[in-house]
C-alpha cells in the first residue's frame, strides 16, 4: 500500500497465518493466533495500526520499514525470509 512508510494489507489472512504457522513451527496457527503475535509486535514498537484504521491494514515502525531501502533489492523484504530487521 505504501512501501516508503511500511504500510501494507494482509489480503489472504488465512494463508498468511499458515506462512507464519509453518516459519515458526506451529502448524495450527490460524489468524486469531496471528493477531495476537501482531499486538506483541505493537508492544514491542515492531508495528503499528496505521492512522486511519482499516481491517487487515498494518505499518512497520521505524526503523522496521527501511528493510525494503536497505538489503532487498526492492523485492519484498530482503534477508532471505527472515521478515524485517532493524538496521546495523
Amino acid at each position: 500500500m505504501d512501501r516508503e512508510r511500511g504500510v501494507f494489507k494482509i489480503v489472504d489472512s488465512n494463508r498468511v497465518a499458515a506462512l507464519w504457522g509453518k516459519r515458526k513451527n506451529r502448524p495450527a496457527m490460524n489468524y486469531d493466533k496471528l493477531s495476537r503475535s501482531l499486538r506483541q509486535y505493537y508492544k514491542k514498537g515492531i508495528m503499528k495500526k496505521t492512522e486511519r484504521t482499516q481491517r487487515l491494514v498494518y505499518q512497520f515502525c521505524p526503523p522496521y520499514h527501511l528493510w525494503s531501502s536497505i538489503g532487498g533489492g526492492g523485492g519484498g523484504g530482503g534477508g532471505g525470509g527472515r521478515g524485517p530487521t532493524r538496521p546495523h
